[in-house]
């Protein structure tokens, strides 16, 4: 149920990284195609971040600015840049 659930919210995305990549990349070099491809997770997260901006401005920031400062260990750091930092906040708009 979850990966039915999983795909049903992630096919639109992914299909439309695919087809951006497919209609790019004709006529391209190799070195250009590979480039694009190495790419591809940002033109991933500008395919779920924009959604998700639409959806909330502010929790969508907060959740950004969790993931950034997550993925490079320095959560300790988020109490500086909001007082009232709480992680369930930012992720109330996962479930939105």
């Amino acid at each position: 149920m979850f990966f039915t659930l999983s795909a049903i919210i992630w096919a639109p995305l992914y299909t439309w990284m695919a087809v951006v990549m497919l209609l790019w990349g004709r006529g391209k070099a190799a070195d250009e195609v590979r480039t694009l491809y190495l790419l591809s997770p940002a033109l991933l997260a500008c395919a779920m971040g924009f959604p998700a901006v639409l959806v909330g401005m502010p929790g969508s920031a907060l959740m950004m600015l969790w993931g950034i400062l997550h993925m490079n260990n320095l959560d300790f750091i988020m109490p500086v840049f909001l007082d009232n930092y709480s992680v369930e906040q930012s992720l109330a708009l996962v479930l939105a």
